[in-house]
């Protein structure tokens, strides 16, 4: 995310959080302080030029959980387009409402034209039909596209990763910070914290890599180590959840270093405050092995 009307109107040039929209939640903004610290960490870090090597043309491909991607980022996990953009959803696209299967396709197609992946996400508040509709696009690129499911009941969860697993996605998130949101409180709108138990039994359960987003903790990131997750992703949900917490930036090098200390090896990624490449640069530096 780089810049919108709204920023530009405010002056800021590109998103930096303080804008009209900066805490429209349900919406694309977040809680101010932990939405702005996760901009400014990245803002406050240096990259020292060297310009002395023989490194002529630099490569950026990784492999990650057995998928190549030509740059180490993926799209984020954004949808919900009825609740989160809502009157606001028609004016941005000159009249035109912007479906959930169209914004799926467009990130993914997007992505996947780039060389890396995109993501198709699950709304707490939409039924299952709409994840299925979702999980269609997904089954479109076969295999470079991947798909994110709410922290609900195990029963939910395992529901919708049978989904998943028939769509071909090579891996799976489930956003467990996701909890923390007062919104997902409402009558109906069941989700839940998940311990290292139930943690357990979704990897067990899943036929393909477990993606748990949202930690930042040390201790978090080794009990999902211990649990068998195939990767990990340092994530304060974009700052969305709670207000006065870290940037994800500044709780990153220390989660890093445990996991590594303890001999496990699965993929660190990061997300929150990203403007542009050298962000991922310094994420990069820092110890993740990718950009969400």
């Amino acid at each position: 995310m780089d810049t919108c009307a709204a920023c530009d109107i405010a002056g800021a040039g590109r998103c930096n959080g303080k804008g009209p929209c900066g805490e429209t939640v349900p919406g694309m903004g977040g809680k101010r302080q932990s939405f702005v610290r996760n901009i400014e960490a990245f803002e406050g870090m240096s990259l020292n030029m060297r310009t002395v090597h023989t490194i002529s043309h630099p490569k950026t491909e990784i492999e990650l959980l057995g998928v190549k991607l030509a740059m180490p980022i993926l799209t984020g996990i954004t949808g919900g387009l009825t609740y989160n953009m809502g009157a606001a959803n028609k004016l941005a696209f000159d009249g035109e409402v912007m479906t959930e299967e169209k914004y799926a396709r467009g990130i993914i197609e997007g992505a996947a034209n780039a060389g890396c992946l995109g993501w198709a996400a699950d709304g707490i508040g939409d039924p299952l039909e709409t994840y299925k509709r979702r999980m269609a696009v997904v089954k479109e690129f076969k295999g470079r596209a991947v798909a994110q499911i709410k922290p609900r009941t195990q029963k939910e969860i395992f529901e919708r990763l049978d989904i998943v697993q028939e769509a071909g996605a090579p891996f799976f998130a489930i956003d467990v910070d996701s909890a923390g949101r007062a919104a997902r409180a409402l009558p109906g709108k069941t989700v839940e914290p998940k311990d290292l138990k139930k943690l357990k039994e979704i990897v067990n359960y899943a036929k393909i890599p477990f993606i748990s987003k949202g930690i930042m903790t040390v201790d978090e990131a080794l009990m999902c180590a211990e649990a068998g997750c195939g990767a990990i992703i340092v994530s304060n949900h974009g700052g969305r959840v709670l207000s006065s917490t870290p940037a994800t930036m500044h709780v990153l090098p220390a989660i890093v270093k445990a996991v590594r200390d303890r001999g496990y090896k699965m993929p660190i990624l990061v997300d929150g405050g990203v403007r542009d490449g050298g962000d991922v640069l310094k994420a990069l530096a820092c110890g993740a092995q990718g950009y969400w």
